[in-house]
């Protein structure tokens, strides 16, 4: 894991500042968006042991470009910043795990839904009692921060650690340094299940009584970058392709 982190942050301090400049169109008469995307995020967004970027929602992207021959440059940076990028105009979409919420939608446009899930709350094998909402409180509690996981543990009145990755609160987790960590559900499933490191240690204890779609962050100044990407999410949906790349990344709720 920390092999992980490290490679993500030599690409963030690398890329981002060279590639964010909106879309653009190659000589080729191609269109090409930029694209920001945290990927410390497995199995939606994260980077594999050769330094990729590799996940569900990287490779949608992968055939939603496939479908409509547009173009897009992927580039990884820090997930808080993804929603100001797109505001100040260094990427045109954002493909990170965005849950739509009223907030997001007044600054930027979302695509149709290309997934949904729940809360987890992880916590380490022999914990009990930690199931709900209300049994965290007076606990130690980590979220990445900006996530609509911190939101929600704040609207239930809970006090939270915050950490720029969500590997990060994991990791603390494992060390004894949290009660539990609240984390989106297909994610939670993939370090639980997934990760060697934390299979025989970690656990999903419960869940939030929520609901939560996932979909494509889009600047409002990029209404047709919209509506390529709703008509590529359609396409592959059709193609059967969509519930492959579930199936890929057990990204069910």
């Amino acid at each position: 894991m920390k092999k992980l982190i490290a490679i993500a942050l030599i690409t963030i301090a690398v890329l981002a500042p060279i590639f964010a400049n909106g879309a653009k169109e190659e000589s080729s008469g191609e269109t090409v968006y930029t694209v920001a995307s945290s990927c410390d995020y497995p199995p939606l967004e994260y980077i594999d042991d050769n330094g990729n970027m590799v996940g569900y929602e990287i490779e949608l992207l992968e055939e939603i470009s496939k479908a409509t021959g547009v173009k897009f440059n992927i580039y990884n940076v820090a997930f808080d910043g993804i929603i100001a990028g797109i505001q100040g105009g260094q990427y045109d979409i954002g493909a990170s795990g965005f849950t739509v919420t009223e907030d997001r939608a007044k600054v930027v446009n979302f695509t149709d839904p290309d997934g949904a899930f729940t809360l987890s709350i992880v916590t380490q094998i022999g914990t009990e009692g930690l199931v709900d909402e209300k049994s965290l409180i007076g606990k130690k509690v980590g979220v990445q921060i900006g996530t609509t996981c911190q939101f929600a543990c704040e609207e239930a009145g809970l006090t939270v650690s915050v950490y720029d990755e969500a590997p990060s609160a994991i990791l603390d987790l494992a060390n004894g340094n949290l009660d539990a960590v609240v984390i989106d559900n297909v994610v939670a499933n993939d370090f639980v299940f997934n990760n060697e490191s934390y299979a025989k240690v970690l656990k999903i204890s419960g869940s939030f009584s929520n609901q939560d779609t996932m979909a494509i962050a889009v600047s409002k100044n990029k209404p047709e970058a919209l509506k390529v990407l709703n008509e590529g999410l359609n396409a592959v949906k059709e193609s059967g392709k969509l519930e492959e790349l579930k199936a890929k990344y057990n990204f069910y709720f």
